[in-house]
This record gives C-alpha cells, structure tokens and sequence, in this order.
C-alpha cells in the first residue's frame, strides 16, 4: 500500500494524475524493500517470493525489479498517452487494478478487459481454418 501524502492533494483532498509517477516509484521502492528484509518477527507476515526458494539474490531481485518497473506511451506532459502504460509493460501492471484493467489513469478505459472481449468474439465467429490478431494503431 502506498501512502498518498496531503502534499500531493488539491484542496479538495482530489489526487492529481500525475502523482501517479511518484505513486509508482514509492510502490516500487517499497518492494525493493520487502524484498530485502532479512530478519523478521515471528508471526509477520513475510513477502512472497519464489515457489521452492526461499531467498532472492540480489541479481534475481534486479530482474524482478527491472520487469516490473512500469513503462510509458509518453512521459511528455501535453501528450495524448502521458502517463499511460505501454503494452509493453509486465502483466501484473497492465491487470493490477482491482477490476482487473491497468493501473493508473487509464484504469477507466479498461483496456485489458476490452482486449479479451475482442479476442473471444474473434474466436467465437471466425470460420474454422481462419485467424485473427489484434493490431494497434497510434
């Protein structure tokens, strides 16, 4: 859980989108740092890792680290895409939202949602033999 601070509310008490970056980076700072408890009290709750090991090197959490930083359309304000995910990004960013669609200020959009829709009418009307993609244009 990352904690939203009044600093980076308008006086409404509104979150503006483009804290959403700094979101992000706290978010991925403090895997970082559950990631790399050692000691723990007996009875804590203790961050999952991987399946039949029970540490991380530190080279195996800069690849968790690395796949999982978020990345852009645009990172230029004033942009139709900035701050939107790119469909590049790992998995568990573009589903992480509570209904499943991308985190962020694009949640609304419901992109994944959408996408799995398409691919099931697609396969649902098609004539056997036949195949279709899904082809994005910018």
């Amino acid at each position: 859980m990352v904690k939203v601070y009044y600093e980076d509310t308008d006086c409404l008490g509104i979150v503006y989108h483009s804290n959403y970056l700094k979101y992000m980076e706290r978010g991925r700072r403090q895997a970082h740092t559950a990631l790399t408890l050692r000691n723990h009290t007996p009875g804590s709750i203790r961050p999952a890792r991987e399946i039949g090991k029970s540490k991380l090197t530190p080279e195996e959490q800069e690849m968790v680290l690395a796949r999982l930083r978020p990345t852009f359309t645009s990172v230029r304000y004033g942009d139709p895409g900035y701050a939107q995910l790119s469909r590049t990004c790992a998995e568990e960013i573009l589903t992480g939202s509570e209904d499943g669609s991308e985190m962020g200020v694009f949640q609304h959009l419901k992109q994944p949602q959408r996408q799995a829709n398409l691919r099931a009418s697609l396969v649902e009307y098609l004539r056997f033999g036949l195949a279709a993609g899904i082809f994005f244009v910018t």
